[in-house]
């Protein structure tokens, strides 16, 4: 059972299982309330489907070992973080615990010493982002400290480093690209969650690939 349950924005209607299938309720529905007709969000079929690609994508990549309901647990807990921190620029504490509890056993059945390596890795990632918002003072929020410390805890030390790094790449960049172009100004917040999400899921698809590519120039 989910407390609270799912309701209507815009008029509390209290929703239905029916109401709830992924995407195909927002397709019989024409993406209005059953309820009350107001529009729904295109956001929500976006983030159903994001997580359903996900999902099959850890499928196909780990297929019948406890690495895949790991995966899961932790590709939900990505998109749901990235997708309230753009929504309304935080990262709630109950979607990182909640993927805590049920991804801990899963990572602990696959391996055991690689969850012990992940909680140090999860503590260096934590204490780097914790030693960013330090310096900048404030300028990393708490919800990133501790996404981060999580995608550790998953990903062990060598993909949560490579991940950090590209999710400060690709955000550095994007967020060049907004000041420069008038959309965001210089000190306007802009989420960083989104980019450690997009970060940790190219680290856990790709991470190997990636990392080989680059010591190839060094050998």
């Amino acid at each position: 059972m989910v407390l609270p349950p799912s309701r209507c924005m815009h008029c509390g209607k209290h929703l239905q299982p029916r109401d709830l299938i992924p995407i195909i309720s927002f397709v019989l529905l024409r993406g209005r309330c059953r309820y009350c007709q107001a529009r729904i969000s295109w956001y929500y079929p976006l983030v159903e489907a994001a997580t359903g690609t996900l999902f099959t994508l850890v499928w196909l990549s780990y297929g019948y070992s406890w690495a895949t309901p790991a995966g899961w647990v932790f590709a939900a807990v990505l998109v749901g973080a990235a997708a309230t921190d753009l929504m309304h620029l935080v990262i709630p504490d109950e979607i990182l615990a909640a993927g805590i509890l049920a991804g801990v056993p899963f990572l602990l059945l696959d391996s055991f010493p690689g969850t012990l390596w992940g909680l140090l890795a999860g503590l260096a990632a934590g204490g780097f982002m914790l030693a960013i918002a330090v310096v900048s003072r404030g300028g990393m929020g708490g919800g990133d400290i501790k996404l981060a410390a999580f995608m550790g805890l998953f990903l062990g030390p060598r993909l949560v480093g490579l991940a950090l790094f590209l999710a400060f790449l690709i955000g550095g960049m994007v967020s060049i690209a907004l000041i420069l172009s008038g959309k965001k100004g210089r000190k306007e917040l802009i989420p960083f969650g989104p980019y450690l999400a997009l970060g940790g899921i190219l680290a856990l698809f790709r991470g190997d690939h990636i990392i080989n590519w680059y010591l190839g120039f060094w050998t």
